[in-house]
């Protein structure tokens, strides 16, 4: 037999895969949801007031329990008060504008010491108004000159008006408390004026100051209708 030739059998190659399509690259994107509306918080109720009242009274406001408000705190720091001047006793020994002028800023109290002369001799010679306009430039120039304060007084006691009179003297008697002279016309004032209880108390000061003053012996005993001294 004549051999048959055998041709041999090459496999095909495998078939490419088909080619991918490039894909675009992802972008993340933020979606944003609507937010919820808060929930309002109910609000706290009212505090209850007990008004059952005392021992079990029905309730009603006349026995509803009162809350009494606080006291404030008295505060830890008070204020230094003020230390009182001589300005300030003259204010308030006097109860008239007269006496009640501060002193002026130009005070010069040797001018005022030479109208107080003035003015004393002038009431020594009756002249009430040459005094009165004497004694005021003395103040214009020394406002606390008691001398000057007494002599207005003076002149009131001598025109009859004692109740002007107790108030100026009772000025220039603070200012100068160790005169026994004003204390010796404090006294004839007030007299005058029917007050024998604070008359007797001048007079009586008056001697401690001077025990030889005549005119306060004899006002003492006028005020008390004895014949002492009050000393």
């Amino acid at each position: 037999e004549t051999p048959t030739a055998v041709t041999p059998t090459v496999a095909a190659p495998p078939a490419a895969a088909p080619a991918r399509r490039p894909q675009a690259p992802k972008v993340a994107v933020a979606v944003q949801r609507p937010s919820r509306p808060a929930t309002p918080k109910a609000a706290a109720p009212p505090p209850t007031v007990d008004l059952r009242g005392p021992r079990g009274q029905g309730a009603t406001a006349e026995n509803a329990p009162v809350k009494e408000p606080a006291t404030p705190a008295a505060s830890a720091a008070e204020p230094a008060a003020a230390e009182p001047t001589v300005e300030a006793a003259v204010a308030t020994a006097a109860e008239t504008p007269s006496v009640m002028r501060p002193p002026p800023d130009d005070r010069n109290p040797v001018q005022a010491e030479f109208y107080v002369k003035l003015g004393q001799r002038a009431l020594r010679d009756g002249d009430s108004d040459g005094a009165v306009e004497n004694f005021n430039k003395a103040r214009g120039y020394d406002n606390l000159n008691a001398d000057a304060i007494a002599g207005l007084g003076a002149v009131a006691l001598k025109q009859g008006h004692a109740g002007d009179a107790t108030v100026h003297l009772d000025a220039a008697a603070r200012l100068a408390p160790s005169s026994s002279r004003i204390q010796t016309l404090r006294g004839q004032a007030y007299l005058a004026a029917g007050k024998r209880e604070e008359a007797a108390a001048a007079f009586k000061k008056a001697l401690k100051l001077n025990p030889d003053d005549q005119a306060a012996v004899n006002g003492y005993r006028d005020a008390t209708g004895t014949t002492g001294t009050g000393q």
